[in-house]
């Protein structure tokens, strides 16, 4: 790991942990692997840079949304979060939490491959715990635009746990604000509804159709050409084309094929309900 994000490592934890590798960045944080020096174990450490463009312009939400994804995994995964690594320095310029073992599924395929991404269970699993995690955004944070983090870089596997979750929520704002064209910080429903109402799967269509461009990336097909297809207006799933892709990627599950082609059609009504 660059010597200048060590340096963002508080004191203690840098004490406490060696080996720290380099995993993936996220809007706000570098994620490192690193070793327990006492327990030899291996963590994910969350560590935030105040130098990320992001978090040079917000740093208290920036702060509040690195607390927020550590609340909420642990909420889901009790002992998940290593509460006693939580630090802050004196300034707050060394901001760092470990987890257990999590990393995100385009890096989790890089490492022998820990999940099998055409199993069904597994995508079962997945579509289950992202869209959960979706709909508290939505309904919670009241956040939009929620798929522009539905990918392999931004959903994370925590191995220990069997569970699937998002991460980077701070990239949501930080692409609306690119789209919003200021620093104004957004928090809108999503299609504005109560906070009552139950969240159906036409109000997350964007969500779905990420989610079914996901499962495509991680299973290493390339999907532009289907891309295509589904552009044309008033293309349905069902049409051979897109059939007979769904058949070449995943030839031994009738029911991902089905599920993933319902995921992607562009009649709103024709949504699985997930």
């Amino acid at each position: 790991m660059e010597k200048d994000t060590l340096d963002l490592v508080p004191p203690k934890m840098r004490f406490d942990y060696g080996k720290f590798r380099h995993v993936t960045d996220t809007a706000t944080c570098h994620v490192v692997k690193a070793t327990n020096q006492s327990s030899h174990e291996e963590h994910v450490i969350r560590i935030l840079d105040r130098r990320k463009k992001y978090t040079k312009e917000h740093f208290a939400h920036a702060v509040t949304l690195f607390v927020q994804e550590l609340l909420r995994l642990q909420y889901l995964c009790p002992g998940s979060v290593l509460i006693n690594t939580f630090e802050i320095s004196e300034n707050a310029d060394q901001i760092a939490c470990a987890t257990l073992s999590s990393v995100p599924l385009s890096c989790q395929l890089e490492e022998k491959g820990t999940i099998n991404p055409k199993d069904p269970k597994t995508i079962n699993k997945m579509l289950s715990d992202v869209i959960c995690d979706i709909e508290f955004l939505s309904k919670e944070l009241k956040v939009k635009n929620i798929a522009s983090i539905v990918n392999p870089e931004d959903i994370y596997y925590l191995r220990e746990k069997g569970k699937f979750f998002l991460g980077n929520w701070a990239k949501i704002y930080e692409n609306s604000q690119s789209e919003a064209g200021d620093s104004t910080i957004t928090s809108t429903s999503l299609s504005q509804q109560s906070q009552s109402k139950k969240i159906s799967s036409q109000d997350l269509a964007e969500e779905i159709k990420a989610l079914a461009f996901a499962i495509l990336k991680i299973n290493k097909l390339e999907y532009s050409e289907l891309q295509s297809l589904l552009a044309i207006p008033n293309i349905s799933a069902d049409n051979y084309a897109v059939k007979s892709f769904l058949a070449k990627g995943f030839p031994d599950s009738e029911k991902l094929r089905s599920l993933i082609g319902k995921m992607l059609s562009p009649d709103l009504h024709h949504l699985p309900n997930l």
